[in-house]
């Protein structure tokens, strides 16, 4: 009998929770068996709210729940102990990111995975979504030519002026804003440009870097830190691609990945955005000559004579149809990864997001974000990603015309197969 539950268990029951949980009805393969927090109350709303079984512990949790999979949802500070513990159980986890807040930490819990054959995932997991795959297709098509550079941009603007004291979740959870801004917007943000670059670009040989606080004193009410809310890194890729990624809470909003090829650029507005369109602007002598113009630039109809506007690429990825049905200020699909994770666990095989690709983007990440100590460096780590590049290909595109089907789709046809013979 094909086994179709994959049961997951929460370790954190704050703000960022409530979003795994809209995005938990859109998978209902995955049975939430569990829930604990270090504060009590929490838990307790969380567990009553969702309807999920309440434990008193980590330890209870690990040990009584039946989980498959441990979502971990503290604040990074706690990441390393709580991932430590559900590893040293045997228990697979999806932690948020990053990792944790040292690298060599992270080195350690990896190599503990690997030795025990789990999964240690860590967040973001947009490279699933349909905005990346599209991307990555368009890339992989040659649609650009070749690709040399990409500038990525996390600019979530400056976020200690939008009142970040008032935000509350779905449960009336409040923002950890002093955490947050303790934590830094590196370890928050650049994962979100990161993964996608290093997925399609590959593994990254050299970086150059600059990080600093430019706003001590934040809020009137928390006490000023030095942790930097600005970087700038340029990162030379084992392809050969350059990227230069900005992350800070300073500059206006600007969340947007360009791709300059050879014959085009390729661009997505929002890597926030799960299904933001991804654009091809080809080039040609004549546009080049007129997107110089500001007077065709400023022109809708002129620019649409000169071939300015750019192509919207049809999605290579379906939405859910449940999709919509979540708030519609959530533009991300939070349980991407997990099910990812759920899929190879039980197809006996590595998932896309591999415990070397989430080391690779922690190193790079902390590195990036403490880099005013360094200025520039070599990363430690690496990645197969010829393994990668394939495995993405054979389950998430069209393009191979190995696809294996979902596992959970081969269930359904067997038990409409059986239903038919009787």
């Amino acid at each position: 009998m094909v086994r179709l539950k994959v049961k997951v268990a929460f370790v954190g029951a704050g703000f960022v929770a409530d979003y795994y949980m809209h995005s938990l009805r859109l998978y209902p393969n995955l049975l939430p068996c569990g829930v604990t927090d270090m504060r009590k109350e929490r838990a307790e709303k969380f567990a009553a709210y969702y309807r999920v079984p309440l434990f008193e512990s980590l330890d209870a949790l690990l040990d009584k729940s039946g989980a498959d999979i441990i979502i971990n949802l503290t604040d990074p500070f706690s990441h390393y102990a709580v991932t430590r513990a559900c590893l040293q159980k045997g228990k697979h986890v999806y932690s948020e990111k990053p990792t944790t807040m040292d690298f060599n930490q992270s080195k350690e819990l990896t190599a503990l995975a690997e030795s025990n054959r789990l999964y240690l995932m860590t967040a973001p997991c947009s490279i699933l979504s349909a905005s990346a795959q599209t991307l990555w297709q368009a890339i992989y098509e040659n649609k650009a030519g070749t690709i040399r550079l990409a500038y990525a941009e996390m600019d979530d603007g400056p976020v200690h002026l939008m009142g970040p004291e008032k935000w509350r979740s779905r449960r009336g959870v409040p923002w950890p804003y002093e955490n947050e801004f303790s934590v830094g917007c590196g370890p928050e943000h650049l994962g979100y440009a990161l993964t996608w670059v290093v997925a399609f670009f590959g593994p990254v040989n050299h970086v150059t870097a600059y990080s600093t606080c430019l706003i001590p004193h934040k809020l009137p009410f928390i006490p000023p830190n030095d942790t930097p809310d600005f970087s700038v890194a340029c990162l030379e890729h084992q392809s050969g691609v350059v990227t230069r990624l900005t992350s800070g809470i300073l500059a206006p909003v600007n969340r947007g990945l360009r791709l300059v090829g050879d014959k085009a650029v390729l661009s997505v507005y929002d890597l926030w955005d799960n299904h933001a369109p991804v654009t091809l602007g080809s080039y040609s002598p004549l546009k080049l000559k007129a997107e110089r113009k500001q007077w065709i630039r400023k022109n809708w109809f002129l620019r649409k004579v000169f071939g300015l506007n750019p192509v919207k690429l049809p999605f290579v990825k379906k939405q859910k149809k449940k999709f919509t049905l979540l708030p519609p200020k959530i533009k991300m699909d939070y349980l991407l990864g997990i099910q990812d994770m759920a899929q190879a666990m039980l197809r006996d095989e590595q998932p896309l997001i591999s415990n070397d690709f989430c080391l690779h983007i922690n190193e790079l990440t902390l590195k990036i974000h403490h880099a005013r100590n360094s200025g520039g460096f070599k990363p430690e780590t690496t990645f197969d990603h010829e393994r990668m590049v394939k495995q993405n290909f054979r389950h998430a595109s069209k393009l191979s015309s190995t696809y294996v089907p979902d596992i959970f789709e081969q269930a359904a046809s067997a038990a409409r197969a059986a239903s038919v013979q009787k």
